[in-house]
């Protein structure tokens, strides 16, 4: 397709996958049926033929994959899987064999041979990213490894922190510094903490430190519902680092290490990370034979893995990922144990279940799961997409976009779960690929079947801003607020998507939490007291329940934790629940008087991705016998200007007319002198590129 519009065939049959050389546009690759590749290079004058010689077992149409940080490195399948790192020098008799999937009742045995009732298992998708070691770089000695333990006497943040160096609360987090000298050959760092209890949480955030000691984030891991966080630094460069780990719901220690890979004169792949979906009987018609799937991968093995190399090369236990034609699988940019992976709708692709009589009882539900822990177990995140099959996935600036055969949808983050049609102007038609182009990420190109090639252009994010405060080029996903760009573009909101809703009822003197999640993963309940008779307290912790997944939950709401009686004053009850790297809280305001307990207004705004993207009180109550003062603070999602109102019984008692940067806290306080007991209605009204939001939030003078 030339820049014009204008398509030419430039090589003839059943045409399947490509891939072009970004660096070099004339160097491409295409795939005829049962795996037999060719690559061309002069922009497709000229062919070579280079299907393996070996290939066995492929699939009438078998995908192959180019690795997006090194052109030269492909990988296709059959029964077999084979690697080239030699790009368009590759020969037939070059790729290199570096797994054999097995039959489907011996998944991973090489020796075994098939049978009419034990068929070769088949590649059905695929993904391959590695880490380029950079050439001319020092080549040794590599830094010495850290082990550590860390996390005693830390205490759970669970919440609020967006992951830069200055939002965590004293106490919640431990550091481990560590230095590459000038002349270390360093291919790599990999940060690594480990625990054993998948209820933790801990969080990994991993800094590199300037000159005037500031701290700039290079990367995270924060999972959720694991036993371990992992950052892959390539080719990092000499200065002072510090790994911090965040306290985010943990009890207990972890076990910390940072290990270092030698670089090589030559350069060379330092880690490589792949996927393998695989079937067994893929065809249609099986004469009854039951279907099976699978996946194989190089990440997390024995050995870690390596561009063309057995090494870490096994079957994943798969456990949760219902037994459907896998359609594709795509590895996390960030971070290599993650991965996604999308199933047809069908025991086969193209049949429903139980077309020709087999066995449809082990289908399952579900069309998209997400790994953590490299394939070991996976998660429906398929939430509210449509029930139809889903065939390809891309992570774009921290959200999930899913190609299905009615069209593209957005998530409002990684944790799927919400989701929204993506732009407008596509066919409601069958998705087959999509990829970000190279050098531009912000622009995604999209195959459909049938009806031709798109492309969609992500709006531009504000500078500096995460995932999610202008990042998505979706309307907000169900349940959360949405927002337009400066465009007009609709975004997804990453900031409330965990939850569809919470809620707390009145039984006699005690309360129940119910919540509906977006997510998989479980969530908590914290009961704060904010305080007693006219004394307001620095929030006091007097319950905590931790991993609902469902079902309403009964507290008494008569002793704290400790045992201690509980007093009458103004309580908070806090929900909360991993969201992607993020987190989505909930807090409800209550009264507790005369033993019962009764609901207040908010005093702290929802988070939103719209105008307003946080605002709050000090607190439910102010002032009392501790004369504290009133305090407000608030950020928008990008600059712009708010007003400020203060009123008592509809009578205003205090105005502020503010600007404010994008993302920066801005705060008001209202003096204790000089007010009355009662209610106080703090109004927000704050505009952003023509838009405007109104937030209102109670907090009572005692």
């Amino acid at each position: 397709i030339d820049p014009s519009g204008k398509s030419y065939t430039i090589y003839g049959g059943d045409g399947f996958f490509s891939a072009v050389d970004p660096d070099h546009s004339d160097i491409a690759y295409e795939e005829y049926t049962g795996g037999d590749i060719s690559v061309t290079k002069d922009g497709g004058k000229t062919w070579t033929d280079i299907k393996p010689t070996n290939l066995t077992s492929a699939q009438f149409a078998t995908p192959f994959q180019m690795d997006p940080a090194d052109a030269n490195h492909l990988m296709i399948g059959g029964r077999d899987i084979e690697e080239t790192t030699a790009g368009p020098a590759t020969s037939s008799s070059s790729w290199k064999k570096v797994f054999d999937l097995g039959t489907q009742q011996h998944r991973g045995d090489a020796a075994a041979g098939a049978s009419a009732t034990d068929p070769d298992n088949q590649l059905s998708a695929l993904d391959v990213r590695s880490a380029p070691t950079a050439g001319g770089g020092p080549t040794g000695p590599h830094t010495a490894d850290i082990h550590d333990t860390g996390g005693a006497g830390t205490i759970p943040l669970g919440q609020d922190v967006l992951g830069d160096a200055s939002t965590f609360p004293p106490g919640t987090t431990d550091d481990h510094p560590f230095t590459i000298g000038a002349g270390d050959g360093d291919a790599s760092a990999d940060i690594k903490i480990t625990w054993t209890d998948p209820t933790n949480d801990w969080d990994l955030y991993v800094y590199k430190k300037d000159s005037a000691g500031t701290l700039t984030e290079v990367g995270s891991s924060a999972q959720g519902s694991t036993t371990s966080e992992e950052v892959l630094l390539p080719n990092p460069a000499a200065g002072d680092y510090v790994v911090r780990v965040a306290n985010y719901t943990a009890t207990g220690t972890y076990d910390a290490a940072v290990t270092f890979a030698q670089r090589t004169a030559g350069g060379g792949t330092s880690a490589s990370a792949a996927y393998v979906g695989f079937c067994g009987f893929c065809d249609t018609i099986t004469q009854g034979t039951p279907f099976a799937n699978g996946i194989a991968t190089n990440v997390g093995g024995d050995k870690p893995g390596a561009a063309g190399s057995p090494d870490g090369w096994h079957i994943a236990a798969a456990a949760g990922l219902p037994s459907r034609y896998i359609t594709s699988v795509q590895i996390d940019p960030s971070d290599p144990r993650t991965v996604y992976v999308t199933l047809a709708g069908y025991g086969r692709r193209w049949a429903f279940p139980g077309a020709v009589g087999e066995d449809a009882g082990r289908i399952g539900t579900g069309h998209v799961f997400k790994s953590t822990d490299a394939g070991a177990t996976f998660t429906d995140i398929s939430g509210d997409l449509p029930d139809v099959p889903a065939n390809w996935t891309v992570v774009h600036d921290g959200q999930l976009v899913v190609g299905t055969d009615i069209g593209a949808f957005i998530s409002a983050n990684r944790a799927g779960g919400s989701y929204s049609v993506l732009g407008t102007g596509l066919p409601t038609t069958p998705i087959t690929t999509m990829r970000l182009k190279p050098g531009d990420q912000d622009l995604m190109v999209v195959a459909t079947y049938g009806r031709g090639v798109y492309t969609y252009r992500f709006p531009a994010r504000v500078p500096g801003s995460g995932a999610g405060a202008d990042a998505g080029g979706a309307p907000a996903a169900s349940g959360a607020g949405g927002t337009t760009s400066a465009a007009g573009v609709p975004v997804a909101c990453a900031a409330t998507a965990g939850f569809r809703s919470v809620a707390v009822a009145t039984h006699g003197g005690g309360l129940s939490f119910s919540a509906s999640r977006a997510v998989g993963d479980a969530y908590g309940v914290d009961v704060f007291q904010q305080s007693a008779g006219r004394r307001v307290l620095a929030q006091r912790l007097v319950a905590r329940f931790g991993g609902r997944t469902s079902g309403a939950l009964a507290w008494a709401g008569k002793k704290d934790r400790r045992g201690r009686v509980l007093q009458d004053g103004y309580y908070v009850v806090r929900f909360r629940v991993k969201s992607g790297a993020e987190s989505d809280v909930r807090r409800i305001t209550l009264r507790r008087a005369h033993g019962t307990f009764t609901r207040r207004p908010d005093f702290y705004g929802r988070a939103g991705c719209t105008v307003i993207r946080s605002s709050k009180l000090s607190g439910p109550t102010f002032g009392g016998s501790t004369r504290r003062p009133l305090g407000i603070a608030f950020q928008l999602a990008r600059a712009g200007s708010a007003k400020v109102t203060v009123a008592k019984g509809g009578k205003t008692v205090l105005t502020r007319h503010l600007t404010a940067a994008g993302r920066t806290t801005r705060r008001v306080e209202l003096p204790f002198r000089g007010t009355t007991p009662g209610d106080y209605v703090v109004t927000i009204a704050a505009t952003t590129n023509r838009r405007t939001q109104v937030v209102r939030l109670t907090s009572r003078r005692l």
